[in-house]
């Protein structure tokens, strides 16, 4: 594309979903949509049958970290000192939603940005808290390296679709993750907290310091990324940063 320096960074952006999303409804002409987990022919994406299969994460869970609770105290976040005031997920990391996340995540199949950003909507309406409405959305974001290679950022494309259902703020460019790391996933819990620390800077202290944020992620494993964004962020006057995945690991 030729660069034309009048123009502005947010109407490219703008100009190229606008021409991605008309080329997706000329590609659902000729291939018609299927479930991109199950696979069977339909108009969803991912379908309701799908869906029914989530294992939702419901109350009574840790107010601090987001994991399920058994009994009347966490185990898991037990001793840990996060920054960040509160962690949710929609559902455990496993079947469908793990798939649905690969699928979206690595197979780079955007479409499922907005069912599985609507997962995250519907979270957020169904608990009803007036934290979230007093939120401006800051999704993590990915090194540009990673965002080269994979042409967008999950975090950002559901943060972008929670802001638009909710008409909450959403804080594109005030975060920014200044060296390249290895997948959380692949890496032992002792080490996962090692290789993110200190990889997040505010680029717009203006816009979170003195906020309410609502930090947005497709996956929580050991809380160690969401822990070290926040921290950036509360660095830089954040008021109080509160965690929304898609999945956690149990």
């Amino acid at each position: 594309m030729p660069e034309f320096p009048f123009i502005s960074i947010s109407y490219r952006r703008r100009a190229l979903r606008l021409v991605r999303d008309i080329w997706c409804g000329l590609l659902d002409l000729v291939y018609p949509p299927k479930c991109l987990v199950c696979g069977k022919m339909q108009p969803k994406y991912l379908c309701d049958a799908c869906v029914e299969q989530i294992v939702y994460i419901d109350p009574p869970i840790c107010r601090r970290c987001g994991a399920p609770l058994t009994e009347g105290r966490c185990l898991e976040c037990a001793g840990a000192e996060f920054e960040f005031n509160s962690a949710e997920s929609v559902g455990v990391y496993e079947g469908v939603l793990r798939e649905a996340i690969h699928q979206f995540k690595y197979s780079r199949h955007r479409v499922l940005g907005p069912v599985l950003g609507g997962l995250l909507v519907e979270h957020m309406r169904s608990r009803g808290d007036l934290k979230y409405r007093a939120a401006s959305i800051v999704p993590v974001p990915i090194h540009k390296s990673r965002l080269r290679m994979r042409g967008f950022n999950q975090s950002e494309m559901l943060a972008e679709h929670i802001g638009k259902s909710l008409s909450l703020p959403v804080l594109r460019d005030a975060l920014l993750r200044s060296k390249p790391t290895r997948a959380q996933v692949d890496l032992p819990v002792e080490v996962r907290k090692e290789n993110v620390h200190g990889v997040f800077q505010v680029k717009r202290r203006d816009a979170v310091s003195g906020r309410i944020l609502l930090l947005i992620d497709d996956v929580y494993t050991t809380g160690s990324t969401a822990d070290s964004a926040a921290r950036a962020l509360r660095a830089a006057g954040a008021e109080e940063i509160h965690v929304l995945t898609l999945a956690r690991s149990v």
